[in-house]
C-alpha cells in the first residue's frame, strides 16, 4: 500500500498528495485522466495509486534511474567527437533527482525528475510499462 500524506486539492482543483517511495523519499504525487473526468473521491484515488505503484520498489526504482542516466548520457554525446566515460554517467546520476509521480488513471505511471546543473528549467519524464520498464522518456 502506498505511503500517501497531505491529499488536497491544488488551485486548479486537481488532486495532489506526497508519496513515500520505497527509497525513503517523499515525493509530489498527482493523477490525471486524459479524458479530464478525474474524481476527486480520496479513497478511489489512493485505491488507483495504490493499484499502480504495486511492486515498485527501491531496486526498480533504482534500475529506472541508471537505465534513464544511460540514455541520456549516451544520446547528448551521440553528435560528439569523444567517447562517454564512466565520469559522464556520474555527474547526470549525481545531479538527478527523483521529483514526483503521475498515476495516470489507465495505470500508467510516469516518473518525474530534474537535473538542475544538466538540464536546467527542464523536467526529465519516463513514463513506465506494466513492469515498470522505461516505455518513454522525454525532457521538457
Amino acid at each position: 500500500m502506498a505511503d500517501i500524506t497531505d491529499f488536497h486539492l491544488d488551485e486548479d482543483q486537481d488532486p495532489v498528495a506526497l508519496v513515500l517511495l520505497p527509497t525513503g523519499q517523499s515525493v509530489s504525487l498527482r493523477w490525471v485522466d486524459e479524458d479530464d473526468n478525474l474524481t476527486t473521491d480520496e479513497a478511489r484515488l489512493r485505491e488507483l495509486a495504490d493499484d499502480a505503484l504495486d511492486g515498485l520498489s527501491g531496486e526498480k526504482l533504482e534500475s529506472i534511474e541508471e537505465d534513464v542516466v544511460r540514455e541520456l548520457t549516451e544520446s547528448a554525446f551521440e553528435q560528439s567527437e569523444r567517447d562517454v566515460e564512466e565520469e559522464d554517467y556520474r555527474k547526470l546520476a549525481g545531479d538527478m533527482e527523483l521529483t514526483g509521480v503521475t498515476v495516470f488513471t489507465d495505470g500508467v505511471v510516469t516518473l518525474e525528475y530534474a537535473a538542475e546543473n544538466n538540464y536546467p528549467d527542464l523536467v526529465i519524464y519516463v513514463q513506465l510499462d506494466p513492469d515498470f520498464a522505461v516505455e518513454d522518456l522525454l525532457v521538457e
